[in-house]
């Protein structure tokens, strides 16, 4: 079996570069991307009594609405809170697999660029 080569992360100057690096080595990064971090976050929806009525025959309002307590799974991005204040870098949040990919390749030691080519590129 043949060991792959450790390249050399995060020397990336511009997005061309990075997008070359991260074709050339996106298996790399999947095969050792580690521990992702990941948070649980619980939120109270309310009462779950009394949310919807029958009237006529009709039900008003939600039957259906989430009540009660619920506890969600995501990727804690906590740390990477300057990619929200830009637009251009809000990109990764809008996708929790998008947020998984970016985390891995930028805590595996890729910087911002690289780890933004990887978090947007298609086909995993």
């Amino acid at each position: 079996m043949q060991m792959m080569e450790s390249p050399n992360l995060g020397l990336s100057k511009n997005k061309q570069e990075a997008i070359q690096f991260i074709e050339k080595h996106s298996d790399y990064i999947l095969k050792n991307q580690g521990q992702l971090p990941i948070i649980r976050k619980t939120i109270d929806w309310g009462l779950s009594r009394g949310q919807g009525k029958r009237s006529g025959g009709m039900v008003k309002g939600g039957m259906c609405t989430i009540m009660g307590k619920i506890s969600y799974d995501g990727i804690d991005m906590s740390s990477f809170q300057e990619l929200a204040n830009e637009k251009s870098k809000a990109l990764v949040f809008q996708d929790v697999n998008r947020c998984a990919r970016y985390a891995a390749a930028y805590n595996l030691g890729c910087n911002h660029i690289e780890s933004m080519c990887y978090a947007i590129k298609p086909n995993f």
